[in-house]
């Protein structure tokens, strides 16, 4: 069982839709089938009844849906908390959103000497320390080390 699989099938416990859910989480919807009969094989019955103007949960899918959500809201928390620590008490990995686009009719080019190149994507994070720490050019080496 993956988190990926939880999210999905709180997708689709939601639309009910295996077609809209598989667009809401933006996969196809052979992976997104794929996916919830893994949880399914995982957790050892299944979770919809499949018709032909949808799905809904069965009496085990209902059942556990409330375990899954908890589980999936959970995993955001713990992932949210753990990203304010890492942010809040270590400067070195804190990472700040840049973006990457044209600006008067060229490549932006940033702080770090880095030139945002055609088809990335349009937030990339660069380390912080990378960025603030002083440059070393032009000190002789008796004043490296102060």
């Amino acid at each position: 069982m993956t988190f990926e699989q939880l999210g999905y099938f709180l997708a689709l416990a939601e639309e009910r839709s295996f077609v809209r859910a598989a667009r809401r989480c933006g996969i196809s919807q052979p992976s997104l089938t794929n996916a919830v009969k893994s949880l399914e094989a995982a957790l050892g019955a299944p979770l919809f009844e499949r018709t032909v103007k949808g799905s809904k949960l069965t009496a085990f899918g209902q059942q556990m849906h409330r375990h899954l959500a908890q589980l999936h809201h959970d995993k955001r928390q713990v992932l949210e908390l753990a990203h304010t620590f890492s942010c809040a008490s270590n400067p070195i990995t804190r990472v700040h959103p840049r973006n990457n686009f044209r600006q008067n009719g060229r490549r932006k080019q940033f702080a770090s000497g880095g030139i945002a190149r055609p088809g990335s994507h349009s937030t990339s994070y660069a380390v912080a320390a990378a960025t603030e720490r002083p440059s070393m050019r032009g000190l002789r080496p008796e004043h490296v080390g102060e």
